[in-house]
């Protein structure tokens, strides 16, 4: 009996410690077991201290190797489940009795009580409390009979921003309490008031402290009477958490989950959520609605009986790899609907992580796809039917290269002939018209002169056609060797060609700026020449013909205007002061044939300027002309400088 009271005595202060601290004792936090054994550690070999033991999720004996390792140096140890009505704790207590440990159980073989280290106990046992307390990071006091505080540990301080007056201030030591709904709180309605009036333990009743500064705290309290060996009230104890991190955490949380939510109920995607196991855990309205069922009929189906058979196992080889290794997930698939009908999504779903970079859920959308699936589908039949279009166009066009390489060697064979065969018999009627000239001419009467003048005319004016028809077929050849020329060189032989007309007329060229282009060299020696003799032949009468023959390299502006390539080219321009001609004739000149005036004011064929535009295009470049009426013309050039 010496023994068991010397436990009532000893238990008293340190029973109610333990089931005070949840963090301690209680396996419901998640902390506890841990903390618990940290407190073993701190305690003194040899102290004898007893303790008490609530609702723990581990079992005992998971324990019972570090309590026995603490009390090593305790001759005896008493350890017991049944003591004074109270099932659910566990004391450990200074005892006579042997102890074995078997198969979780504990059994006595020896009874008795060792009076001497009972009362070496009871000597110990406040200061050692009282040590093992001060330092501990929840916030702990206690107060005596009439609930004046008589201890508090540097947590408390901290949580009330000040040290109350011991044996002075009653229940609490914060400067202001108030509930969470905002209401203040008297100190003797706060938790610790109500704990030891009613004599019942209060387990993390939620409170404001408010500092003197201001500044405030939402603080979990755990109060509990502590009970005298007679039964009576003879104090209270007080554990006091700061949550508000945990709280302000929380609160983050819940306003980021209801943000997302709103969101997502307001967006027309279909959204999803998932968790760590990749079950899927919310659908949003859109979902709802495409499928006809209930958030809550969603979430008791598996997301494959919305998939279409074929795509199923893409998707579970994709999901199953994103949940394994936190990658994205993404892909083309079917999803069932309401109606019964497969649709076309295209599925996508990321990780959510927290700080540490641990997955805490997954986000999913499915956006609708099936609109731009049959575009897709009826864009690659058009492609395949335009493809099998263009063979047939190209086979088409194959053959008529092959008929115009056909043309051409016609075409080829007609020069040949006018060159040959027509001018023969024209060559004899010139020379039958030179005799006749000679010889019969002042033997003709006026009128057969005037027949036999029109009759020569008409053979040089054919003999001047087929010239030009044939200088005109040979530009059609673009596959002649091209070689750097001097423009310079080109223009002085040209010169040298219409001397006789130049002085005639006393015309004036001027050469400035000219540089070396690659060119096919006859036929670019045709081209100056064509537009020299052109605008020596539109010169206006008793005005000396002035012309003008610069080149440069052409800007990027002016090749767009043309639709050229983007690479150097070499712009040469040729201006005269002729008479000119009306702007809608601008592209018209260069046309076969093209006459702008007649025979009787200015004699030719209309097919020079015909033949500048083929040598300009044989070359890869273009030719343009600008004119006014008798303000002259400027025909712009631009070929390849390389």
């Amino acid at each position: 009996m010496k023994a068991k009271r010397a436990k009532r005595k000893i238990d008293e202060p340190l029973r109610t410690s333990s089931d005070t601290f949840p963090g301690l004792s209680n396996g419901a936090s998640a902390g506890g077991l841990d903390a618990f054994k940290k407190l073993l550690k701190a305690i003194p070999d040899n102290s004898g201290i007893a303790y008490v033991l609530r609702n723990l999720d581990e079992p005992m004996e998971n324990l019972l190797p570090d309590l026995l390792q603490k009390a090593k140096s305790i001759p005896v140890l008493e350890i017991s489940e049944n003591i004074d009505r109270e099932p659910d704790r566990i004391y450990i207590i200074p005892s006579s009795k042997k102890v074995t440990f078997n198969h979780g159980m504990i059994t006595q073989e020896e009874e008795g009580a060792d009076k001497t280290l009972s009362e070496e106990i009871l000597r110990n046992d406040e200061a050692t409390f009282r040590r093992l307390v001060k330092n501990l990071p929840a916030g702990v006091y206690s107060c005596d009979a009439e609930g004046r505080i008589n201890f508090y540990n540097k947590a408390a301080v901290k949580v009330w921003g000040r040290e109350p007056e011991l044996g002075k201030e009653q229940w609490c030591g914060s400067h202001k309490m108030i509930t969470l709904d905002g209401v203040p709180l008297p100190a003797d309605l706060c938790p610790m008031a109500i704990a030891f009036k009613e004599g019942r333990a209060i387990m993390g009743e939620e409170i404001i402290v408010q500092r003197a500064d201001g500044s405030r705290s939402i603080v979990q309290v755990y109060p509990q009477p502590i009970f005298g060996l007679s039964g009576n009230i003879t104090g209270a104890i007080n554990m006091v958490i700061d949550v508000t991190e945990q709280k302000e955490a929380s609160r983050k949380i819940r306003e980021s989950e209801e943000n997302f939510r709103q969101l997502a109920e307001l967006t027309p995607e279909k959204v999803s959520a998932a968790n760590t196991q990749g079950n899927f855990i919310y659908y949003n309205q859109s979902w709802q609605d495409y499928t006809g069922l209930t958030s809550e009929e969603l979430k008791k189906l598996s997301f494959d009986k919305f998939v279409h058979p074929e795509d199923l196992q893409e998707f579970n080889k994709r999901w199953t790899h994103s949940l394994k290794t936190g990658n994205a997930f993404e892909l083309e698939l079917r999803l069932l609907d309401k109606n019964g009908e497969y649709k076309w999504h295209l599925g996508r779903t990321v990780a959510v992580r927290d700080d540490n970079g641990n997955i805490t859920k997954w986000i999913g959308t499915a956006t609708e796809i099936q609109t731009q699936k049959k575009q897709k589908e009826e864009l690659e039949a058009m492609v395949i039917r335009r493809t099998y279009e263009l063979n047939q166009a190209n086979e088409s066009l194959q053959k008529k290269i092959a008929e115009l390489h056909t043309m051409n060697k016609e075409l080829e064979s007609f020069a040949y002939i006018s060159s040959h065969d027509l001018q023969e018999p024209l060559r004899k009627i010139q020379t039958f018209t030179t005799r006749i000239l000679e010889k019969e001419y002042n033997a003709l009467s006026d009128k057969g002169k005037d027949y036999f003048d029109r009759m020569k005319d008409s053979a040089l004016r054919m003999q001047t056609l087929i010239q030009d028809l044939l200088s005109y077929s040979r530009t059609s050849n673009s596959d002649d060797k091209f070689v750097k020329k001097d423009l310079g060189k080109i223009v002085e032989e040209v010169k040298n060609d219409l001397y006789d007309i130049i002085a005639e007329k006393n015309a004036r060229i001027e050469v400035a700026n000219l540089c070396e282009v690659n060119v096919i060299p006859f036929q670019f020696r045709q081209m100056v020449y064509n537009l020299l003799s052109n605008s020596l032949k539109f010169s206006i009468k008793d005005r000396p013909p002035v012309i003008i023959i610069k080149s440069e390299v052409a800007t990027a502006d002016e090749l767009k205007n043309y639709g050229l390539a983007e690479k150097e080219y070499c712009h040469i321009s040729v201006t005269d002061n002729g008479i000119g001609f009306e702007p809608k004739y601008n592209e018209k000149i260069f046309e076969v044939f093209q006459r702008l005036y007649t025979r009787d004011e200015y004699p030719g064929t209309g097919i020079g300027l015909a033949i500048v535009k083929r040598i300009v295009s044989n070359h890869g470049g273009v030719v343009t002309a600008t004119s006014e009426l008798d303000k002259g013309a400027t025909f712009d050039i631009y070929i390849p400088a390389s």
